[in-house]
C-alpha cells in the first residue's frame, strides 16, 4: 500500500480464508508495518498511521503486524500529550514486543566489560572446549541442523524452512547474508547463526544450538566471536528479541539494551480469532 506521493509505504502480507483476507506478520520478519517520511510532529505521524489502518479496516478488516520501533516513542508522546487521534475500532495497539540491540562502535574490551557474570563464565568454558568458527556459503549445509534443533520448539513447518532457504540464498547472492557455524574438535556443528546486514544493522535472523553439546556454550562463543570481529564499527547488532525470559536473559548478558516495538492488531471476533498461520 502506497500513501500519497510515497509519503509512506505499507507492505501488506495477507492470506485468503474463504471469502475473507487476513493480514499477518510473516515468519523471519520481526518488524514490518509502516515506513514513512518523518513528519514535523508525532500527531502527523499518528494521523498517517490512522489513515492506513482505516484503509486496512475497509479492505481486509482483520490484520496483525509489528510496527517499526520508531512508533514506540511516538505512541508514548501521544499518551503523555493527551492528543486525540481517531484510530479504527476495535484495535489493540498496546502489546509491546521486546527487542535487544548492541552498539558495536565501542572497543571490544569495553563491550565485553558489560557482559554479565553468567556470560563471562560460559565464555570461559567455551574457550576451554577448543571450539572454532566456520563460515558457510551453502544454506543447504546448515538447514538440516536448523530443522533438527528448532522445528518443534518454534512450531515451524516444512514450507517455513523452504522460505528460510530462499531467504538465505537470496541474501547471500546480494552479499548481505552470512551463515556462521561453531564446530567442536571433532568437527561437529554445534551452533549456527544466520545474519543479514543492512543499513549498518546486523540482524540475527535465526540461530540455534545442539542441546547435546550445551556444556560447550557454542552460541555464547559464536556471538562473542562476532562482537570481537565487528567492534569499533558504526554498526548495531540486532538480536531480534525476545519476550521469552530465558532468551532475553541470554542476549541481555552481552550488554544489549532494549529497542522495543509494538504489535498492532484488529480485534474482530469470530473466525479470525481462531486462525493461525
Amino acid at each position: 500500500m502506497v500513501y500519497g506521493d510515497y509519503q509512506a509505504v505499507f507492505p501488506i502480507v495477507y492470506k485468503k480464508i474463504g471469502f475473507f483476507k487476513k493480514c499477518y506478520p510473516p515468519f523471519f520478519c520481526q518488524q514490518l508495518g509502516l515506513f514513512y517520511q518523518k513528519e514535523e510532529n508525532d500527531k502527523g505521524t499518528l494521523n498517517l498511521l490512522a489513515n492506513c489502518l482505516n484503509y486496512l479496516n475497509q479492505k481486509i478488516k482483520s490484520y496483525e503486524f509489528c510496527s517499526t520501533s520508531e512508533f514506540m516513542g511516538v505512541f508514548s508522546n501521544i499518551k503523555s500529550d493527551n492528543l486525540e487521534i481517531t484510530m479504527p475500532t476495535p484495535l489493540s495497539i498496546n502489546v509491546t514486543r521486546k527487542n535487544l540491540v548492541l552498539n558495536l562502535s565501542l572497543k571490544y574490551s569495553e563491550i565485553a566489560g558489560s557482559y554479565s557474570t553468567n556470560t563471562i563464565r560460559n565464555l570461559k568454558r567455551a574457550n576451554k572446549a577448543s571450539l572454532f568458527i566456520k563460515d558457510y556459503s551453502n544454506p543447504q549445509d546448515v538447514l538440516y541442523f536448523f530443522k533438527k534443533n528448532i522445528e518443534k520448539i518454534a512450531n515451524l513447518k516444512s514450507k517455513d524452512f523452504l522460505m528460510l532457504s530462499d531467504l538465505m540464498d537470496s541474501s547471500m547472492e546480494k552479499g548481505i547474508g552470512k551463515i556462521i557455524g561453531v564446530l567442536n574438535p571433532d568437527k561437529m556443528l554445534i551452533a549456527c547463526a544466520f545474519i543479514i546486514s543492512h543499513l549498518k544493522r546486523d540482524i540475527l535472523i535465526y540461530n540455534t544450538a545442539d542441546k547435546s553439546y550445551k556444556e560447550c556454550h557454542g552460541m555464547t562463543y559464536l556471538i562473542d566471536f562476532y562482537i570481537r570481529n565487528n567492534a569499533e564499527s558504526d554498526r548495531v547488532l540486532d538480536f531480534e528479541g525476545s519476550n521469552l525470559p530465558g532468551v532475553y536473559r541470554f542476549y541481555h548478558g552481552f550488554g544489549a539494551i532494549e529497542n522495543n516495538y509494538l504489535l498492532i492488531k484488529s480485534k474482530h471476533p469470530g473466525l479470525f480469532r481462531y486462525t493461525s498461520f
